[in-house]
Protein backbone atom coordinates (compact mmCIF):
# COMPACT_ATOMS: atom_id res chain seq x y z
CA UNK A 1 0.00 0.00 0.00
CA UNK A 2 2.89 2.49 0.70
CA UNK A 3 4.55 1.74 -2.78
CA UNK A 4 1.40 2.79 -4.31
CA UNK A 5 1.26 6.20 -2.44
CA UNK A 6 4.25 6.99 -2.63
CA UNK A 7 4.08 6.23 -6.70
CA UNK A 8 0.68 8.09 -7.17
CA UNK A 9 2.50 11.38 -4.94
CA UNK A 10 5.72 11.41 -7.68
CA UNK A 11 3.10 11.06 -10.50
CA UNK A 12 1.02 13.77 -9.22
CA UNK A 13 4.10 16.06 -8.82
CA UNK A 14 5.18 15.44 -12.43
CA UNK A 15 1.94 16.15 -13.75
CA UNK A 16 2.42 19.18 -11.84
CA UNK A 17 5.50 20.30 -12.91
CA UNK A 18 4.83 19.61 -16.07
CA UNK A 19 1.80 21.91 -16.30
CA UNK A 20 4.21 24.23 -14.93
CA UNK A 21 7.12 24.43 -17.40
CA UNK A 22 4.20 24.19 -20.09
CA UNK A 23 3.00 27.96 -19.36
CA UNK A 24 3.49 30.69 -20.99
CA UNK A 25 5.27 33.73 -19.62
CA UNK A 26 4.20 37.14 -21.47
CA UNK A 27 6.72 39.64 -21.33
CA UNK A 28 8.21 42.69 -23.80
CA UNK A 29 10.29 45.72 -24.32
CA UNK A 30 10.31 48.77 -25.93
CA UNK A 31 12.66 50.47 -28.42
CA UNK A 32 12.83 53.79 -26.09
CA UNK A 33 11.73 55.74 -22.76
CA UNK A 34 10.34 58.70 -24.29
CA UNK A 35 8.20 58.57 -27.36
CA UNK A 36 7.11 61.30 -29.72
CA UNK A 37 4.30 61.36 -31.72
CA UNK A 38 5.08 60.06 -35.18
CA UNK A 39 7.87 58.13 -33.91
CA UNK A 40 7.99 54.71 -35.17
CA UNK A 41 8.45 52.48 -31.75
CA UNK A 42 9.56 48.88 -31.80
CA UNK A 43 8.00 46.37 -29.70
CA UNK A 44 10.39 43.38 -28.82
CA UNK A 45 8.24 40.11 -27.74
CA UNK A 46 10.10 38.50 -25.07
CA UNK A 47 7.93 35.44 -24.40
CA UNK A 48 8.87 32.36 -23.54
CA UNK A 49 6.76 28.72 -24.16
CA UNK A 50 4.49 30.71 -26.19
CA UNK A 51 3.97 30.10 -30.38
CA UNK A 52 0.99 32.94 -31.16
CA UNK A 53 0.60 36.59 -29.57
CA UNK A 54 -1.72 39.73 -30.20
CA UNK A 55 -0.85 42.90 -29.31
CA UNK A 56 -3.32 45.52 -28.19
CA UNK A 57 -1.57 48.83 -28.27
CA UNK A 58 -4.62 50.60 -26.41
CA UNK A 59 -5.10 53.05 -29.14
CA UNK A 60 -7.39 50.86 -30.76
CA UNK A 61 -4.75 49.24 -32.96
CA UNK A 62 -3.77 45.22 -32.46
CA UNK A 63 -1.29 43.27 -33.94
CA UNK A 64 -0.46 39.34 -34.16
CA UNK A 65 3.45 39.68 -35.57
CA UNK A 66 6.02 38.77 -32.80
CA UNK A 67 7.77 41.74 -32.62
CA UNK A 68 5.91 44.90 -34.02
CA UNK A 69 6.41 48.50 -35.15
CA UNK A 70 3.82 50.69 -34.13
CA UNK A 71 3.16 54.36 -34.97
CA UNK A 72 1.04 56.49 -32.19
CA UNK A 73 -0.64 59.35 -34.30
CA UNK A 74 -2.38 61.32 -30.84
CA UNK A 75 -0.28 62.24 -27.75
CA UNK A 76 -1.87 60.31 -24.57
CA UNK A 77 -1.14 58.00 -22.40
CA UNK A 78 -1.62 54.32 -23.61
CA UNK A 79 -1.44 50.97 -21.85
CA UNK A 80 0.14 48.20 -24.19
CA UNK A 81 -1.28 44.53 -23.72
CA UNK A 82 0.70 42.00 -24.95
CA UNK A 83 -0.99 38.15 -24.71
CA UNK A 84 0.98 34.93 -25.91
CA UNK A 85 -0.76 31.89 -26.25
CA UNK A 86 0.24 28.06 -26.47
CA UNK A 87 -1.77 24.69 -27.28
CA UNK A 88 -3.67 25.04 -24.00
CA UNK A 89 -2.87 28.44 -21.50
CA UNK A 90 -2.44 32.16 -21.89
CA UNK A 91 -0.71 34.81 -20.34
CA UNK A 92 -1.27 38.47 -20.46
CA UNK A 93 1.48 41.40 -19.79
CA UNK A 94 1.06 45.13 -19.69
CA UNK A 95 2.96 48.22 -19.59
CA UNK A 96 1.69 51.84 -19.48
CA UNK A 97 3.27 54.63 -21.87
CA UNK A 98 3.20 58.35 -22.83
CA UNK A 99 3.25 59.75 -25.79
CA UNK A 100 4.15 63.38 -26.20
CA UNK A 101 3.71 66.41 -29.34
CA UNK A 102 6.98 66.90 -30.85
CA UNK A 103 9.35 70.62 -29.40
CA UNK A 104 7.51 72.40 -31.68
CA UNK A 105 7.40 76.93 -32.85
CA UNK A 106 5.22 78.69 -34.04
CA UNK A 107 6.70 82.12 -35.70
CA UNK A 108 4.50 84.60 -36.46
CA UNK A 109 6.20 86.95 -38.23
CA UNK A 110 5.39 90.93 -38.32
CA UNK A 111 6.06 94.36 -39.31
CA UNK A 112 7.70 96.51 -36.53
CA UNK A 113 5.80 99.81 -37.26
CA UNK A 114 2.10 98.84 -38.60
CA UNK A 115 2.01 94.81 -37.17
CA UNK A 116 0.73 93.54 -40.87
CA UNK A 117 1.79 89.62 -41.23
CA UNK A 118 4.72 89.06 -43.74
CA UNK A 119 4.30 86.56 -45.72
CA UNK A 120 6.98 84.59 -48.02
CA UNK A 121 9.29 85.26 -45.70
CA UNK A 122 12.56 83.18 -44.87
CA UNK A 123 13.00 82.18 -41.22
CA UNK A 124 16.36 80.64 -40.16
CA UNK A 125 17.19 78.66 -36.94
CA UNK A 126 20.74 79.06 -35.15
CA UNK A 127 21.82 77.46 -32.18
CA UNK A 128 23.72 80.69 -31.13
CA UNK A 129 24.04 84.19 -31.83
CA UNK A 130 27.33 83.90 -33.28
CA UNK A 131 26.16 81.58 -35.65
CA UNK A 132 23.41 83.74 -36.28
CA UNK A 133 26.13 86.09 -37.03
CA UNK A 134 28.48 84.18 -39.03
CA UNK A 135 25.24 82.19 -40.78
CA UNK A 136 26.46 78.73 -39.87
CA UNK A 137 25.29 75.48 -38.24
CA UNK A 138 21.48 77.05 -39.25
CA UNK A 139 19.37 74.27 -37.94
CA UNK A 140 15.77 74.54 -39.78
CA UNK A 141 14.34 77.15 -42.11
CA UNK A 142 10.72 77.62 -42.67
CA UNK A 143 8.96 80.03 -44.86
CA UNK A 144 5.83 81.99 -43.94
CA UNK A 145 2.40 81.18 -44.75
CA UNK A 146 -0.20 83.98 -46.26
CA UNK A 147 -0.55 85.06 -42.33
CA UNK A 148 2.92 85.31 -41.59
CA UNK A 149 3.14 82.05 -39.59
CA UNK A 150 5.70 79.09 -40.25
CA UNK A 151 5.75 76.22 -37.97
CA UNK A 152 8.67 74.11 -37.33
CA UNK A 153 8.76 70.69 -35.13
CA UNK A 154 10.70 68.05 -33.51
CA UNK A 155 12.99 71.02 -32.08
CA UNK A 156 15.42 70.89 -29.00
CA UNK A 157 14.52 71.99 -25.84
CA UNK A 158 16.82 75.41 -25.98
CA UNK A 159 17.41 78.98 -26.89
CA UNK A 160 17.41 79.71 -30.95
CA UNK A 161 18.24 82.84 -33.07
CA UNK A 162 15.89 83.89 -35.83
CA UNK A 163 17.22 85.33 -38.83
CA UNK A 164 14.44 86.43 -41.07
CA UNK A 165 14.89 87.85 -44.34
CA UNK A 166 12.37 88.55 -47.34
CA UNK A 167 12.98 91.23 -50.10
CA UNK A 168 11.34 94.37 -48.39
CA UNK A 169 12.08 93.03 -44.88
CA UNK A 170 14.74 91.50 -42.50
CA UNK A 171 15.34 91.65 -38.55
CA UNK A 172 18.57 92.80 -38.65
CA UNK A 173 18.53 96.59 -37.52
CA UNK A 174 16.64 95.38 -34.53
CA UNK A 175 18.81 92.85 -33.99
CA UNK A 176 21.20 96.20 -33.23
CA UNK A 177 18.83 97.85 -30.78
CA UNK A 178 18.02 94.47 -29.10
CA UNK A 179 19.27 90.75 -29.12
CA UNK A 180 15.40 89.76 -27.90
CA UNK A 181 14.34 90.88 -31.06
CA UNK A 182 15.69 87.79 -32.24
CA UNK A 183 16.38 85.55 -29.66
CA UNK A 184 13.66 83.01 -29.00
CA UNK A 185 13.21 82.11 -25.13
CA UNK A 186 14.04 78.41 -24.91
CA UNK A 187 11.23 75.80 -25.79
CA UNK A 188 9.00 74.53 -23.47
CA UNK A 189 9.43 70.78 -24.14
CA UNK A 190 6.91 68.59 -25.80
CA UNK A 191 4.67 71.72 -26.36
CA UNK A 192 3.84 74.01 -29.10
CA UNK A 193 5.90 77.62 -28.55
CA UNK A 194 4.42 80.59 -30.10
CA UNK A 195 6.85 83.99 -30.52
CA UNK A 196 6.11 86.59 -32.66
CA UNK A 197 9.46 88.06 -34.83
CA UNK A 198 9.19 91.80 -36.05
CA UNK A 199 10.66 92.90 -39.02
CA UNK A 200 11.93 96.23 -40.54
CA UNK A 201 10.42 97.12 -43.81
CA UNK A 202 14.14 98.00 -46.10
CA UNK A 203 14.82 98.98 -49.19
CA UNK A 204 14.90 95.86 -52.13
CA UNK A 205 18.06 93.58 -52.09
CA UNK A 206 19.50 95.35 -48.94
CA UNK A 207 19.24 92.06 -47.00
CA UNK A 208 22.49 92.58 -45.04
CA UNK A 209 21.03 96.21 -43.35
CA UNK A 210 21.60 95.55 -39.73
CA UNK A 211 25.10 96.04 -37.98
CA UNK A 212 26.17 92.46 -36.73
CA UNK A 213 25.69 91.49 -40.79
CA UNK A 214 27.10 94.65 -42.14
CA UNK A 215 30.12 93.18 -40.44
CA UNK A 216 30.21 89.68 -41.41
CA UNK A 217 29.97 90.74 -44.54
CA UNK A 218 33.02 93.37 -44.45
CA UNK A 219 35.07 90.30 -43.10
CA UNK A 220 33.54 88.29 -46.14
CA UNK A 221 34.94 90.65 -48.36
CA UNK A 222 38.47 91.38 -46.66
CA UNK A 223 38.98 87.65 -47.28
CA UNK A 224 37.82 87.73 -50.33
CA UNK A 225 40.69 90.11 -51.06
CA UNK A 226 43.35 88.86 -49.54
CA UNK A 227 43.48 85.40 -51.57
Amino acid sequence: MRTIVILSILLSFAACESTFVDQPFSDFSISQNTIILGDEVEFQNLSRNAYECEWDFGDGSYSYVWSPIHIYNRPGTYEVRLTVFNDEFENSSYFTIDVFRPTSAEIIVKEYIKGYPVPNASVLLYPTLHDWDNETNSVVEGITDKNGITVITNLDSKEYYLDIWHEFFNNYALADADINFIKMPRLRPYEMNTFIAWVDYVDPGKKKSGTLKIRRLERIEKNIKNK
